[in-house]
């Protein structure tokens, strides 16, 4: 399967790298594909491994991973071309998070997105997708084939189709 990762991150990179080594084919998106750290990337994950800028992996992907920080995503969405998300799915990794890193007890705050979870804001900026709030809940280590000695974990999931 072509899969188009949206960010170039840890979580983009490292989803990534288990999914070609799983066989699909991925293109990375980002900024500044010429980055030297995006090239080795692609180098170490060749044939599969692929590095292009927003609106190149958004028409590429069969199934597009959204990977950006909170505070990127409805302008990286928009440098990606909203018609190139159309009728796919977008598994959607982020967290609307408010940016300012840990308070003085190491928790996060959450930005705010008009009583809307982070997932019900991406699927009205890309309403003619198809958008899957997966994988984040866990750190990138853990996102492809994650090894646990109690066993398999359980992976929460939510989108709003209708399973019929």
């Amino acid at each position: 399967m072509k899969v188009g990762i949206i960010g170039s991150g840890d979580v983009g990179t490292s989803l990534g790298r288990g999914l070609v080594r799983l066989g699909h084919s991925v293109m990375i998106g980002t900024r500044h594909p010429e980055k030297e750290k995006l090239q080795k990337w692609m180098m170490d994950n060749s044939p599969g491994g692929r590095v292009g800028s927003f609106s190149e992996t958004a028409a590429y992907g069969e199934v597009i991973f959204l990977c950006t920080s909170w505070n990127g995503t409805q302008a990286v969405i928009e440098q990606a071309g909203i018609w190139n998300f159309k009728k796919k799915i977008i598994i959607d990794v982020t967290n609307p998070l408010d940016g300012k890193g840990p308070d003085v007890n190491g928790l996060l705050g959450l930005a705010p997105v008009n009583n809307s979870s982070g997932g019900e804001q991406v699927q009205a900026w890309l309403p003619d997708a198809h958008v899957v709030k997966a994988l984040n809940t866990v750190g990138n280590t853990l996102m492809i084939n994650p090894n646990f000695q109690e066993g398999d974990p359980s992976m929460l999931i939510a989108g709003n189709d209708d399973p019929r």
